[in-house]
């Protein structure tokens, strides 16, 4: 059985603690850059202590050190929701940066257009067409790759269409990053 991070980096060679530590990579707009989907941390600090810090432990160091570029301490530990890893389709598509521009603008007004009518639906429908979608912009030549993945099944890629013992992962990771359950989160450590 696969498991995977919410939304993660594009980038492979890089760490966990750097990313989290540059408020960078993995971003969507559901699930932020990994340094959005930490759950809690282990933190080095400079006089050698080690401390665990999470939204409700210490609200003011946890978003802190989420951007620090390691100026707070040395992140040496980090809990994230996982979930079943599923089969993706991968497409690119090469455009201007001023044809990428006006697809964002056509979201932006759909977005806020959903946001007036108070349709909780239409306003995460008018998000979809940017929700998993990376752009990689190259000024010189002017070009854009508008890089989209589509989830291809709702099954796993085992071929389980639920997983025993294991919550819906949208309820699931709903509820970790509101009341910290820790059960069924990954940690990776240095």
């Amino acid at each position: 059985m696969g498991w995977t991070l919410p939304s993660f980096a594009w980038y492979i060679d890089q760490t966990v603690a750097g990313a989290v530590a540059t408020g960078t990579h993995g971003s969507t707009m559901k699930y932020g850059t990994l340094s959005g989907q930490v759950l809690e941390m282990e933190v080095a600090t400079a006089n050698g202590t080690l401390i665990t810090v999470s939204p409700t432990s210490n609200p003011h160091l946890f978003a802190a050190l989420q951007v620090s570029v390691g100026r707070l301490g040395i992140i040496t530990q980090v809990k994230l929701p996982i979930k079943a890893q599923k089969a993706v389709e991968r497409s690119v598509d090469v455009m201007s940066m001023e044809e990428f521009a006006q697809e964002l603008l056509q979201v932006e007004n759909n977005y806020k257009k959903a946001v007036l009518s108070g349709d909780e639906g239409a306003v995460s429908q008018a998000l979809e067409p940017v929700e998993a979608v990376q752009a990689f912009a190259f000024p010189v030549s002017g070009e854009l790759w508008k890089t989209s993945y589509r989830l291809l099944t709702t099954t796993t890629l085992d071929g389980m269409s639920e997983l025993s013992g294991v919550i819906d992962t949208e309820k699931y990771y709903q509820s970790i990053t509101t009341d910290g359950t820790s059960s069924g989160v990954y940690s990776a450590r240095r």
